[in-house]
């Protein structure tokens, strides 16, 4: 498995949410329990990392989180620093993002909502499925 099959999602890596294995531990994360994971992306990785491939990398495509949890885990091991440090000094300070952090392992995120409240709005939508019955 290769960094650019992690990027491009041809790793082989399920998404917990189209999960085929129910009784892997990764399986049970619903989405609040995924955007806001407590704990570190270590141990984050460990729940996943022994689940089989659902393809042999580079084989085929799918969508999976995972993916981006295993690159974060490779930055912080060849780094030396957590994934947000990296990516404060890395990307936010040096473009000027100086109020700006990512720490999702921490439960952090920041965005200053009063510069973004007027341009963002949320809206509740039924899904597809149960826009057809289903």
């Amino acid at each position: 498995m290769t960094f650019v099959q992690l990027l491009n999602m041809g790793s082989g890596i399920a998404d917990a949410e189209f999960c085929n294995t129910p009784n892997a531990q990764w399986c049970r994360y619903t989405a609040d329990k995924l955007a806001y994971y407590k704990g570190s992306i270590g141990k984050h990785v460990g729940d996943f990392i022994n689940t089989p491939l659902v393809f042999k990398p580079g084989t085929n495509y799918s969508y999976a989180n995972f993916n981006f949890v295993l690159l974060a885990y490779m930055v912080e091991k060849i780094s030396g620093q957590s994934f947000s440090t990296y990516l404060q000094q890395n990307i936010f300070d040096k473009i000027g993002m100086t109020k700006s952090y990512f720490d999702p392992y921490s439960g952090g995120r920041g965005v200053r909502t009063r510069y973004v409240d007027e341009y963002m709005h949320f809206y509740e939508q039924p899904s597809a499925d149960k826009k057809a019955g289903r």
